[in-house]
């Protein structure tokens, strides 16, 4: 069960139970029950309840396994094949909207800016529907238009992230550190870039973004400091293909 903490286990466990406990009153109401019809509507009830929420559950392990095999195990072709299978199984759409996220996550990781900013672009109802989402809009779009060298967009996008960070209670998403040394890096300001990814605390993130931030303090160090950067990185990258 990699794919889950031992907060979601216990939060699993106790879903589990409950599925349990409400088949046996299903069972022991129906059993009781005199009427012929009664006991065919309570079975039938029973079934539709039990297929809904078995695949409300195989649709969470799934999301799981993908953001697993993205954000730890540094697969997002794996993650996509995921992903598909949820779009496929998905009836009542729950995860239509989580795979624009999704999907803006991976084309960045495959190094398709165009596709993160067309899909942000064609999803801009959504992206702007909360404070959270505007601040996920912004990370992916400038590290987007870092990639494409796009300054103009760069500098706008980083205000953008500013006047969130300047709220009262800022969206905790990202490491405003870690957005700052993407904005110098785009601007070719690589001393202060280096200065910014250097103060990030990488502590509570997962290895993808423990691996982006290492990669560019290894392209942005020198002499012994950056061979210190690429063994921390070398020896990240070789937990995670261990630990498959």
């Amino acid at each position: 069960m990699k794919y889950y903490n031992k907060k979601e286990l216990g939060k699993i466990f106790v879903r589990f139970l409950f599925y349990i406990l409400f088949i046996i009153l299903l069972v022991n109401i129906a059993v009781r029950t005199e009427s012929s019809w009664q006991k065919w509507f309570l079975i039938v009830f029973g079934v539709i309840a039990l297929v809904v929420t078995g695949l409300s559950e195989y649709l969470k392990y799934l999301y799981n396994q993908a953001l697993y095999a993205l954000n730890f195990e540094l697969n997002p072709e794996k993650a996509i094949v995921f992903f598909d299978k949820i779009d496929a199984h998905d009836i009542f759409k729950g995860y239509r909207k989580t795979r624009y996220v999704f999907d803006v996550q991976v084309s960045i990781e495959q190094n398709r800016a165009e596709d993160a900013l067309d899909i942000i672009e064609k999803q801009y109802d959504y992206f702007n529907s909360s404070v959270e989402l505007k601040m996920i809009q912004y990370y992916y779009q400038l590290r987007a238009y870092c990639m494409l060298n796009r300054h103009n967009k760069l500098k706008a996008t980083y205000e953008n992230i500013n006047r969130l960070r300047r709220l009262k209670k800022p969206p905790r998403i990202f490491s405003f550190d870690e957005i700052d040394g993407i904005y110098y890096l785009g601007m070719k300001d690589y001393r202060k870039a280096y200065r910014s990814f250097q103060k990030v605390d990488m502590k509570y993130m997962n290895p993808k973004e423990c691996c982006f931030i290492l990669k560019q303090l290894c392209l942005l160090s020198k002499d012994g400091k950056n061979q210190k950067y690429k063994k921390e990185y070398d020896e990240l990258v070789g937990e995670i293909y261990e630990s498959k």
